[in-house]
């Protein structure tokens, strides 16, 4: 991207992050991207797991969901707190909502004069 695009351009990625070797690769590539460029991280959030990190188990098979799905919402935090603080702009929202969250944040990004 960096040998293509010669002037600063808006780069919005929409990802969804499973594991945390494959997080360490898209940090190292966000944070090449933000020397240059302006990027967004787009990410939805899952509702599933909202919802079993929240209920009150009622077995040992929900208790481990709720563990496991507790653990993966932390490590989503932790990511996104990493690609802030690398100057990428975080979009962490519901789908039902993604789409004027994405459209406010690229009218803020104009406003601010940050491209």
């Amino acid at each position: 991207m960096s040998g293509r695009l010669k002037r600063r351009a808006l780069v919005v990625l929409f990802t969804d992050f499973v594991d945390t070797v494959a997080v360490d690769l898209l940090l190292e590539s966000l944070d090449l991207l933000t020397w240059r460029h302006l990027v967004i991280f787009a990410a939805l959030r899952d509702p599933l797991l909202e919802r079993l990190s929240q209920a009150l188990p009622a077995d040992f098979q929900a208790a481990a969901a709720a563990v496991i799905a507790d653990s993966f919402l932390r490590d989503r935090v932790l990511v996104l707190e990493q690609s802030a603080q690398l100057g990428v702009q975080v979009l962490d929202v519901a789908a039902a909502v993604f789409t004027s969250a994405l459209l406010n944040r690229y009218l803020f990004i104009k406003q601010r004069g940050l491209l």
